[in-house]
């Protein structure tokens, strides 16, 4: 029987064992392929056994990316496990389709860039996606993603978005490569697990200019209030269709009030579908909202047309 001294030296070398591609992904790969052949998948209770090593995912609606995954990231290794059905599936099929009918895609918050995939392979012919992603390490990730599909269609910037362009503090938790919880938000200054670092901040407006918006998503972590003050020129102008994670009902108050005025309808995204909504309501069970100038027929026209995509690939 191993000693604990023996075993606490052990450790980080399992770590970085479990870590290396070259014996990561061939046992990871066959272990999903043996379920798959059995017609099962992973228990969720085994979700610590994270991926090291590229795979590709098939999209809600059809098509597929490349991801790189470097067993550090829990969001990557479901997607690699389970599917896009890990990771918001009541938004993913929504965003591809109104990304099928976009031109110009921005995803303020981009992580890794899951979102900024799919919008990549999804928008129309001769569009754009803006990505903005603050935290340098999660900004290289997204970098070698989208060098990993050989997208050319993809600005990205390692900033942060807000209401003014400014150099702030960006909290995000410690010891996590490539971290889903950060912001500008100062809710976050005095826990214990946050680091700081001091980030870029830009608005939209100023960076995307006089180029029309059709899509819109946004996860800043309760910032993103700031977010559509600092594009409010593209408000105005454009009225891009926005999907949002929203807190909170004071956050969800607040998006309200800025949006309201420009025609806006409002819808939780749920598990069954958009459910229309008087206010951005905060704190859904899926925590995203959606946001448009679109008539309520036709945002649930998209949504049966999704889901009719989504049955018919089962």
């Amino acid at each position: 029987m191993l000693s604990r001294g023996y075993t606490y030296k052990l450790k980080p070398f399992l770590k970085r064992l479990r870590a290396t591609p070259a014996i990561n992904a061939p046992l990871t790969s066959f272990l999903r392929w043996g379920l798959s052949k059995a017609g099962q998948e992973l228990p969720h209770r085994f979700h610590f056994l994270l991926r090291a090593g590229d795979f590709d995912l098939e999209l809600p609606l059809g098509g597929w990316v490349r991801i790189r995954s470097t067993a550090d990231d829990s969001v990557t290794s479901g997607l690699f496990w389970w599917g896009w059905r890990s990771h918001e599936p009541e938004t993913l099929g929504l965003f591809q389709a109104l990304a099928r009918r976009a031109v110009t895609v921005v995803d303020v918050g981009a992580h890794v860039g899951l979102f900024t995939l799919i919008a990549a392979a999804s928008v129309r012919a001769g569009g754009t996606v803006y990505a903005f992603e603050p935290l340098p390490q999660c900004f290289d990730r997204l970098r070698e993603n989208i060098n990993l599909n050989g997208f050319d269609n993809t600005q990205i910037y390692v900033a942060a978005a807000g209401s003014e362009s400014s150099t702030k503090d960006f909290y995000f938790i410690n010891g996590v490569a490539t971290p889903m919880m950060g912001g500008l938000a100062t809710i976050f200054a005095n826990e214990s697990y946050m680091s700081t670092l001091k980030v870029p901040v830009v608005t939209l407006d100023e960076t995307i200019g006089d180029r029309r918006v059709d899509l819109v998503k946004l996860d800043t972590e309760t910032t993103e209030a700031d977010v559509l003050t600092g594009m409010r020129t593209i408000l105005a102008r454009d009225r891009p269709t926005i999907i949002t994670e929203v807190w909170d009902q004071p956050r969800g108050e607040a998006l309200t009030e800025i949006l309201k005025p420009l025609g806006y309808r409002f819808f939780a995204l749920e598990t069954n579908g958009p459910v229309p909504t008087d206010i951005v309501r905060g704190g859904s069970p899926s925590m995203n909202c959606l946001a448009t100038t679109r008539s309520s027929d036709e945002i649930f026209e998209i949504a049966r047309s999704a889901d009719a995509s989504l049955k018919s690939r089962r």
